[in-house]
């Protein structure tokens, strides 16, 4: 009788070693599996943000060249010649004893519309009256 305990218990020991070993074999593959899925998150994050820095880049960039103008700009109205000109041109200014004059566009009217292409059916209501 103590035998077959022994070996009872035996068994059992068997089969609980080999429940311990399927949970560490699934905690291990579920370990890695959120590390992969972890990898794939941050690279597709990380994909995001150059693309984002590419961008703002490019902006900068572009705001560097219109800065450069502006400021090309700026410095050519140190001239007195310039400022009379702005001032001519933008603000319609004259010297006294000068008149101004001022082209008005014509008002534009609208164009025609085309007449509609009456269907089959528009044109028999139509005849009909309707």
């Amino acid at each position: 009788m103590i035998a077959q305990t022994k070996k009872i218990i035996k068994r059992k020991r068997g089969v609980n070693k080999r429940f311990a070993f399927v949970f560490l074999i699934l905690g291990v593959g579920l370990v890695i599996a959120f590390l992969v899925f972890s990898s794939v998150n941050i690279r597709r994050q990380r994909q995001q943000l150059n693309s984002q820095l590419e961008i703002a880049d490019r902006e900068v960039v572009e705001l560097k060249k219109k800065n450069e103008l502006l400021k090309e700009g700026i410095s050519g109205l140190d001239n007195p010649t310039k400022i009379e000109e702005a001032a001519r041109d933008r603000l319609i200014m004259k010297k006294p004893g000068e008149e101004v004059v001022v082209v008005i566009p014509p008002e534009e009217k609208p164009a025609p519309e085309p007449e509609k292409k009456l269907n089959w059916w528009q044109k028999i209501i139509k005849m009909i009256g309707l």
